[in-house]
């Protein structure tokens, strides 16, 4: 059969509008999000009781058929989320204007401990926005944030209502965490400095510190089973009397009661990193190190030719120190791309389990992110997990992910990688990953978790237009435990100790001399002699 060139050029077009065609159907009935904002209440500035506990009773119904981590955030806080609805509805319409709405809807997601759970706020609205306009497909993300009523919204409360600053009346004593304990660093009201604070009011320290799962989002520690705060936020008024009990260092408890002080703002001790990269050459021709303080995608390839660059200079190095403490995530392509391809002498390959709910509302986000993987989903009731049922669940799928080697480094030496509870998201899935090929030896703490699987979805709130992001998967570690619930385990475990801390000085420059009070860097510049 011959066709003559005209044939030949009606039948591309035939092909390319029924291509045109079916994209066009596969973007409605698969990935398009029914948003269910109210259009008409595009201008309101003050919501009403009714629209506020609308707003919620949808979050409610969203989450509870969608987010994945009711039973696992169950057993480690000890509150059932689900079963307090009432109770939510009830502050919620006790709320007196939006950013009373827009606080305690904060404080109830609080409850379930997620950091990937939170309202966004108009910053990050408009980071996402940039993100996912350079990301393809992603389709029901950019749907929410390209949306016109949504952005009329934002823009209108930006310079008011909705800021994401937490009410915080706070007693002015800093408090830090080390080995299990909160030390005094700063001496104040007489306090001697390193005291351990032990007692707020009646409280216990540890029974305290659950008192803050409603205010902020805590860490985990896995070494002695209990919550803890990197810096304990005081919650006073200034009108409050507040008892606190120390135990000084020569072993002597005292108790002080403050009656007069000024409440201030919780400042969190982070340290202002200008540079996302940081090289240095411990040891000429043996010992190279890299902090790399963020897995953001817009540095992926801003990093990559100074990466490639140090990578070259140092490839005959039999060790590399890689330092990730602080590292809260960003894109898992960054470290895909600028750590394991370059660095690795052959392909890689690693597989977890990822599982989600069966909700209609999310399946439109697995559907854009996954599409193979969500036609190939198996039922939870073959999934066998370590002391935890997934019989009706939902589904699952298993990801492999293969990782080539490219370029000509071949790094031969041995990778030792720095990780804290920081590490979280992208960054958690690079230390999860690490353990599984053995790419490299993690020291340090166990990480943050919530690393395996797609991006969190966005919800819109039909009244307020708040978006809400929240995770939608339920990654598994390698060994079929749940990477939520028990993080990525050191291969040697090390914690910052509070005497290497009082050496800290001004006067450090270089990575050696950090490491005369970093407990953790210098254990691995141990394993190098």
């Amino acid at each position: 059969m011959k066709f003559n060139i005209k044939e030949i050029g009606k039948i591309s077009v035939v092909f390319i509008n029924m291509i045109i065609a079916f994209y066009a159907i596969y973007r409605f009935y698969f990935v398009h999000v029914d948003i269910n904002i109210k259009s008409e209440n595009k201008n309101d500035t003050y919501l009403s009781v009714q629209q506020k506990l609308e707003d919620f009773d949808y979050l409610y119904k969203v989450l509870e058929s969608s987010f994945p981590f009711f039973q696992v955030k169950k057993d480690m806080t000890k509150f059932d989320w689900l079963a307090n609805k009432d109770n939510f509805r009830k502050n919620i319409a006790q709320t007196k204007n939006n950013n009373e709405f827009y606080y305690e809807l904060q404080t109830i997601l609080n409850r379930l401990q997620n950091k990937h759970l939170n309202i966004v706020d108009y910053n990050q609205r408009n980071d996402l926005e940039t993100t996912y306009s350079k990301v393809d497909k992603s389709y029901p993300w950019k749907q929410i944030l390209n949306n016109s009523v949504i952005n009329e919204k934002y823009n209108m409360c930006k310079d008011n209502a909705y800021s994401n600053s937490a009410k915080q009346d706070l007693v002015p004593i800093k408090a830090k965490y080390f080995e299990g304990k909160y030390i005094i660093l700063e001496k104040n009201f007489q306090i001697p400095q390193y005291s351990v604070l032990t007692k707020i009011n009646s409280l216990n320290i540890d029974e305290y510190v659950k008192t803050l799962f409603k205010k902020i989002y805590l860490d985990y520690d896995h070494k002695r089973n209990k919550w803890f705060a990197k810096t304990l936020p005081i919650y006073s008024q200034s009108s409050d009397e507040i008892k606190l009990t120390f135990e000084y260092t020569d072993g002597k408890t005292e108790q002080k009661i403050l009656t007069d002080y000024n409440t201030c703002k919780m400042d969190w001790n982070y340290d202002y990193e200008p540079l996302n990269i940081k090289t240095d050459i411990i040891e000429e021709n043996k010992i190279a190190y890299l902090k790399i303080n963020s897995f953001g995608m817009e540095h992926i390839d801003e990093d990559n030719s100074i990466l490639i660059d140090f990578y070259s200079k140092i490839k005959d190095y039999p060790y590399l120190i890689l330092d990730i403490r602080g590292n809260s995530g960003g894109a898992t392509n960054y470290w895909e791309k600028n750590i394991v391809s370059p660095l690795t002498q052959k392909e890689l390959k690693y597989k977890n389990y990822i599982a989600f709910r069966n909700s209609k509302y999310i399946r439109p986000f697995i559907i854009d992110k996954m599409t193979y993987h969500y036609i190939f989903k198996k039922k939870t009731d073959s999934l066998k997990l370590k002391n935890r049922d997934l019989t009706d669940y939902g589904y699952y799928y298993t990801a492999e992910t293969i990782i080539k080697k490219k370029g000509n480094i071949n790094f031969k030496g041995k990778i030792l990688l720095l990780v804290d509870e920081n590490v979280y998201s992208a960054s958690e899935s690079f230390a999860s990953f690490c353990k599984a090929p053995k790419f490299a030896t993690l020291i340090g703490t166990n990480t943050g978790g919530d690393g395996i699987g797609p991006d969190p979805a966005l919800l819109v709130l039909p009244n307020s237009g708040l978006i809400i992001r929240f995770p939608m998967t339920l990654g598994i570690n390698s060994d079929f435990t749940i990477n939520e619930e028990m993080h990525t385990s050191p291969d040697i475990y090390i914690e910052q100790s509070l005497e290497d801390y009082k050496k800290r000085s001004v006067l450090t420059k270089t990575v050696k001399d950090i490491a005369r009070y970093d407990t953790v860097l210098r254990k691995a510049l141990e394993l190098t002699r």
